[in-house]
């Protein structure tokens, strides 16, 4: 029951950053068919989706160990099931999860980038250039710290299974060490975002209740859109109305 939980957590976490990465991605882009799924009825669906596969995922992690007696430690059996479904593990938590988080990020810059060229140019001079900036940084670093926080375990894991002969207390000891490691992986994202971005510095202290302002003021990072949307709506209202009194 332990090992059940102690790998379901992490791969809920990723999944829950690929997902965020994918609602970016969405929210970004141009077509209606993408933009209109990142709203909040749609994300809770595919949470709780998520969830119940990733639960029913774990379910064989009950089955692969074995108790054993003479030493009085849990063994993973070898057989090709187990092989498979570890090879599984890997893939998706360590090689499929890093991947789309990068195709992700970088479809988002490439949608902003369009949006900033078709907005005009005053916003790629103004605060345009730094926000593209740090969603490159905050996607670099992201990836770069889940790799070097996941690894060691994975690798560890894997030659436990793969080979139980590495099953000794120095390798045992090396693991529980690399899995307290992993944990911190779990709440990085959110240091990672406060620390490198200067814009999601001043958005999370725009939310918090003890220094939100009186006049609520559009977040940094969409202002330069919406302003310039606006003042081309105003010029447009002003020509229309000059255009029906003449």
């Amino acid at each position: 029951m332990q090992t059940y939980f102690v790998f379901l957590s992490p791969i809920l976490a990723k999944a829950m950053l690929v997902l965020a990465s994918f609602d970016r991605y969405c929210s970004s882009s141009q077509l209606h068919r993408l933009s209109s799924q990142s709203t909040i009825r749609t994300a809770r669906i595919i949470i709780i989706i998520t969830t119940i596969s990733g639960t029913i995922y774990e379910i064989p992690m009950f089955l692969m160990y074995r108790f054993k007696e003479s030493t009085r430690t849990c063994l993973p059996d070898t057989n090709a099931f187990n092989n498979i479904y570890v090879f599984s593990q890997v893939t998706l938590y360590y090689i499929a999860a890093p991947l789309s988080m990068i195709v992700f990020g970088i479809l988002t810059i490439s949608n902003t980038k369009k949006q900033m060229a078709r907005i005009g140019p005053e916003v790629n001079s103004g605060r345009g250039r730094p926000t593209e900036s740090q969603l490159t940084r905050m996607l670099l670093l992201q990836v770069t710290v889940h790799l070097v926080l996941t690894v060691p375990y994975g690798v560890t894991y894997s030659m436990n299974v793969f080979d139980p002969s590495t099953v000794t207390n120095y390798i045992q000891a090396i693991r529980y060490a690399m899995l307290i490691w992993q944990e911190c992986d779990f709440f990085s994202s959110f240091f990672l975002y406060i620390l490198a971005g200067s814009a999601y510095r001043k958005e999370f202290m725009r939310i918090l209740p003890f220094t939100r302002p009186q006049n609520h003021t559009t977040p940094e990072f969409i202002n330069p859109q919406i302003k310039t949307i606006q003042q081309n709506s105003a010029k447009t209202n002003t020509l229309s109305l000059a255009a029906r009194r003449n």
